[in-house]
């Protein structure tokens, strides 16, 4: 049945929400955080009509490439597309509205589809237009996984309550992993806070192939707000020493909240990215480094189209000089995991080859896959079609000198 928009008021909110998230979008901020900031300001707003609002503007990023043009002088045709393209029919009385006739009950499912679709409102439409122009193409699975949102990934941290409220709500657990779930609908995680952390399948990946072990000295370089780190001190057991650093003040506040008082926990605010005196002598350094995000675009689609040749450019050199960072950091004998939550190669092992061959102080590790238990050269790409998850890539090497 076709619900929503109920009532034209619904259409009203989702232009003035779509304005203030386009604002965002164009002003290179992030729109989920624009869109929850509206949110806040305006809690009558209920949960059904959040998720409507969402699913319409998310969408309208992530069909950007076939939709730009559809928005102006008003974005309600392109976001009644974009609710379509989501899978979900829009009611009657929106096509009524923009002077259409009623949506076919049934959503066109692959890209394929959506496509042919697509084409009777936007003709010259094609699956290329969904890539930035300057990028190599995507492979036609990772593409059609680039266009769905994956669930939200847990980690199990700890057993109690959480355990039983899982009985009760649909999920599955990852088939290797036994403490990674995904959640198949919206769950208040708020009570369960100890017990579980929300990180993506592939970020738990990183952790894991850290390996951090109890009475180690680790360095999380990019610690962003603690996620990983987080994960490398429980693999610690909360013994030895764990150093976070990061640029940013807030993010690095919000990391110091997470652990709380934390004993054998340290932060550090770096005024630059090229700031950087610990002293060296850690077991290991995970430097977990900013870049395109374009493993993430599922999630956060409108990241694909923020991305410019500028920007791209700059992050290269950025990328190297933390990663040499972080090597200088590490003992001989010692681990440094370089992760990106990128699919684009000169991000990932274009960075990793260059600096082997300036290095040869490191080698590659090889370690077994967290995700399948199979062998590794020393370095996985997740794909985000194979766990339904963000892509990701990380490498893990070893300081022989």
């Amino acid at each position: 049945m076709k619900s929503l928009p109920r009532y034209p008021g619904q259409l009203d909110w989702l232009k003035r929400l779509f304005e203030e998230c386009h604002q965002a979008f164009l002003a290179d901020r992030p729109v989920d955080k624009a869109l929850g900031a509206a949110f806040r300001r305006f809690p009558n707003l209920g949960a059904k009509d959040r998720r409507f609002y969402g699913t319409a503007i998310f969408g309208l990023y992530r069909y950007w490439g076939w939709l730009r043009g559809t928005v102006s002088p008003d974005p309600l045709l392109g976001l009644y597309l974009a609710y379509f393209l989501e899978e979900e029919p829009p009611s009657q009385l929106w096509s009524e509205a923009l002077g259409l006739p009623a949506a076919p009950d049934f959503p066109p499912r692959g890209l394929n589809a959506k496509l042919a679709w697509i084409r009777t409102f936007v003709p010259q439409a094609n699956l290329e237009d969904l890539t930035p122009k300057f990028l190599p193409p995507f492979g036609p699975s990772t593409l059609e996984a680039l266009s769905q949102r994956p669930p939200t990934w847990i980690r199990l941290a700890g057993n109690g309550k959480f355990s039983l409220q899982l009985g009760q709500i649909k999920h599955h657990r990852h088939q290797h992993l036994n403490t990674a779930i995904a959640l198949e609908q919206p769950l208040d995680l708020q009570p369960y806070l100890g017990e579980v952390e929300i990180q993506d399948l592939s970020s738990q990946a990183v952790g894991l192939a850290c390996a951090a072990q109890p009475g180690q000295s680790w360095l999380d370089l990019c610690a962003g707000a603690g996620g990983k780190a987080l994960h490398l001190w429980q693999q610690m057991k909360g013994k030895g020493r764990l150093v976070l650093t990061e640029t940013r003040e807030s993010t690095l506040a919000e990391a110091r909240e997470r652990f709380g008082s934390t004993k054998g926990v340290e932060f550090v605010w770096l005024a630059t990215d090229h700031n950087l005196d610990l002293g060296g002598g850690f077991d290991g350094v995970l430097v977990d480094v900013p870049c395109s995000g374009s493993g993430t675009w599922g999630r956060a689609p409108w990241l694909r189209w923020q991305l410019t040749p500028k920007v791209l450019a700059e992050l290269a050199p950025l990328q190297s000089a933390l990663l040499a960072q972080g090597a200088s950091q590490v003992k001989p004998g010692g681990v440094l995991l370089y992760a990106t939550c990128s699919l684009l190669e000169v991000e990932n092992q274009g960075i990793v080859q260059a600096f082997l061959a300036q290095h040869p102080e490191f080698s590659l590790a090889p370690f077994a896959d967290p995700l399948t238990g199979k062998p590794t050269a020393g370095e996985r790409l997740v794909l985000p079609e194979e766990e339904d998850s963000n892509g990701m890539y990380f490498c893990r090497m070893k300081r022989v000198v």
